[in-house]
């Protein structure tokens, strides 16, 4: 049986609110996989894919960004800095875990989530990348409170081609050398086919790229019926890439 522990991770003076789950057989060196939520989002609703992958053997971290969740802070004052730095302090906090595997960590990032984890491979070593609906800002304003973001940077900027070296998340992929995975939602109705479009051209090895549509499914995945097919393409990856 798979066993979680709950814990509070130190940033800049605050607090992060985080999930450790142990597959059931941990392993002196077992994968692992930090989940990344969305914005306004919380760990609770990633925890189940990360339950079925901790059933496959991996060790999993899951948390809540700042001012999201049990984490302390003011989601209104923080920037898209301020919430990379959560992700980096997460993965940190997950190296130092015993039987983690430190050159097998693999992320999985939704929606904003997923813009987060695709530059956390710049800064980071990840082995396998997992983008679910991810989104995408101009590079303008990253140090400012993300609240200020312009409708246009949500609405228009996304409907329209970038090229990898317009965005940091889009160059980080460009850059990136592991195995990609994008899920995109058929329904969507905050991210646009361009958007993923350009995270699917950014990849610069197109035989690294699993680029799957759930076509009933919207961004949120609120139905359980898309929640379990999302569930099943994770396990169904992972298992491909490691032989589980």
């Amino acid at each position: 049986m798979i066993k979680k522990e709950r814990l509070f991770v130190p940033v800049h003076k605050q607090k992060l609110a985080a999930t450790l789950i142990f597959p059931e057989n941990l392993q002196q060196r077992s994968p692992a996989i930090l989940f990344i939520h969305g914005w306004r989002s919380n760990q609770e609703g990633v925890i189940e894919y990360a339950e079925a992958l901790a059933q496959r053997g991996f060790m999993c971290m899951t948390f809540d960004q700042r001012g999201c969740g049990s984490s302390e802070g003011n989601i209104d004052a923080l920037s898209r800095q301020d919430f990379l730095d959560d992700v980096l302090t997460a993965y940190d906090n997950l190296v130092t875990v015993v039987g983690v595997a430190p050159d097998t960590i693999s992320v999985i990032g939704a929606s904003f989530g997923g813009y987060l984890g695709t530059i956390l491979t710049t800064r980071r070593r990840v082995k396998y990348l997992v983008l679910r609906a991810p989104a995408d800002y101009p590079n303008e304003g990253i140090e400012k409170p993300h609240v200020l973001l312009p409708d246009t940077a949500k609405g228009a900027w996304r409907t329209q081609e970038h090229q990898s070296c317009e965005s940091f998340a889009l160059n980080a992929l460009h850059t990136f050398s592991g195995r990609v995975l994008i899920v995109e939602s058929g329904k969507d109705e905050q991210i646009s086919p361009q958007t993923i479009a350009n995270y699917a051209n950014a990849v610069k090895d197109k035989e690294q790229l699993t680029h799957i549509v759930m076509e009933g499914a919207g961004h949120s995945l609120q139905e359980q019926k898309s929640r379990a097919e999302y569930r099943q393409i994770l396990v169904n990856w992972f298992s491909a890439q490691v032989g589980f």
